[in-house]
């Protein structure tokens, strides 16, 4: 005996992961925000910073700008994967 599986429960966890998606791509950009600012203070005005050893890492090679941007870039690119099915819906 075969099972078929229900379209509607699939487009159903489909849409929630697409939701999902996007407020994790949000919530990346609002972490790429704060970050900036806190590096921003950290350079004027000294003092300690604690980072992961990778942020580290490429805080200290290419600067504040490089890791608040490539947080920001992976934030918009969820949002954009998460989007991006709604403009390729198949014609019926």
């Amino acid at each position: 005996m075969k099972f078929k599986e229900k379209s509607s429960s699939r487009k159903s966890s489909s849409v929630v992961s697409q939701i999902f998606f996007i407020l994790f791509g949000i919530a990346m950009i609002f972490v790429a925000y704060l970050l900036f600012y806190e590096l921003k203070d950290f350079e004027e005005n000294g003092g300690s910073i604690s980072l992961p050893i990778i942020f580290m890492w490429i805080y200290k090679l290419l600067g504040k700008y490089a890791i608040t941007g490539i947080i920001g870039l992976s934030g918009i690119s969820m949002i954009i994967a998460a989007i991006e099915p709604f403009f390729h819906k198949k014609q019926p």
